[in-house]
């Protein structure tokens, strides 16, 4: 593709996000299935095949709009609307998985249960989940996790522990036999568990109480309401809970408590299209390199994806992605006791089942 017909591309794009942007009112759903292209590669060696520009001559692919290109492999992805998503539309909006040859079909959920139950069907062959996550699908040998897609670093958390609007609560001590809104059996359970007792307070042993709500805006509601005393919410739930007068308790900011979103595949899907998740991959760091240094350019394409009302779209501080990694082993070992403690699996997780670093990019796209 020539620079000429780049640019005119990346114009088109803009103005396509310009449009959709004026016409967005609210951040509910995900948006509905949509398709984005890319390619299958033969030759694993070759980290990005040649666009194929007989297929779109002179133009950029609209993965919202467009159907998708059925010489290429489809890749199913479960995505909840949570900032983690953000670079997974932003590289189908620049075209870059049409530049790897592949289609990306996005299907979208309110919850973690039904991405989940969907993956475990076989309706879906990837999802962003987390550890947890990937603990329990280890069984039956359903999932790998081929990268660790957001993190925490000194500068951002990924969870964070809110206390209501007009609470006296400062700290985690202040919460001490309260009521706390989180999943149960999830990374928000895990990250509780421990968040809390680094002050003390032991769950088994009255410390504490939760509620289990596994829709975060459900739980942001319970929250907002006063129903329960605190709650740990995602970004971007824990941003709009501050800015409607929630008090932020604890975070997992700079933690190495292992909180992090990660991209998990069906085995057997990697197996077969090992290609097809290599070249998706190529995109993601792609264009995760360019959101890191460049965020507010993509602030638009929180509203296109319907993952942050405008309000929030303006005023969610930057945020950046994870370079190319998956958990460590350390991670994994934290995870697999807690899970193992909750009877969410009855053996310690193998490292090398539960993760693969096979398709992680030989070099920086």
């Amino acid at each position: 593709m020539t620079k000429t017909v780049r640019a005119l591309g990346l114009l088109l794009i803009t103005i396509f996000l310009l449009s959709a942007c004026d016409s967005s009112n609210s951040n509910s759903s995900s948006p509905n299935q949509s398709n984005n292209p890319g390619g299958n590669a033969n030759d694993s060696s070759n980290p990005r095949p040649a666009p194929n520009l007989t297929v779109r001559p002179g133009r950029v692919y609209n993965c919202l709009t467009d159907a998708p290109n059925p010489a290429y492999q489809t890749i199913r992805l479960g995505l909840t609307p949570i900032p983690d998503a953000l670079p997974i539309y932003a590289a189908c909006l620049r075209g870059f998985y049409d530049d790897e040859n592949i289609n990306v079909q996005f299907v979208p959920f309110t919850n973690e249960a039904d991405r989940d139950a969907a993956f475990k069907s076989g309706a879906i062959d990837a999802e962003i989940g987390d550890m947890v996550v990937s603990a329990n699908l280890s069984k039956g040998d359903l999932g790998t996790t081929v990268a660790v897609i957001f993190e925490t670093n000194p500068n951002q958390a990924v969870f964070s522990v809110l206390a209501a609007p007009g609470s006296a609560a400062s700290t985690i001590a202040d919460l001490k036999g309260k009521q706390i809104a989180l999943a149960d059996n999830t990374i928000s359970d895990y990250l509780a568990d421990y968040l809390f007792a680094r002050q003390g307070l032991d769950k088994s042993k009255g410390g504490f109480t939760t509620q289990g709500i596994l829709d975060p805006a459900a739980r942001l509601t319970a929250l907002q309401g006063g129903k329960v005393a605190a709650a740990v919410l995602p970004e971007p739930f824990a941003s709009v809970a501050i800015s409607a007068g929630a008090k932020l308790i604890d975070s997992d900011k700079g933690s190495d408590l292992g909180a992090e979103s990660v991209l998990i595949f069906n085995k057997q899907y990697a197996t077969t299209h090992g290609d097809a998740v290599r070249h998706f991959l190529n995109a993601y760091y792609r264009i995760t390199a360019d959101i890191n240094t460049n965020f507010d350019s993509y602030r638009k394409v929180l509203l296109v994806a319907k993952i942050a009302s405008p309000a929030l779209a303006k005023t969610l501080a930057p945020i950046s992605f994870a370079p190319p990694r998956v958990p460590t082993a350390d991670e994994i070992k934290a995870v697999s006791y807690w899970a193992k403690q909750r009877g969410i699996i009855s053996t310690d997780l193998v490292y090398s089942k539960v993760v693969d670093d096979s398709y992680l990019p030989k070099r920086m796209p």
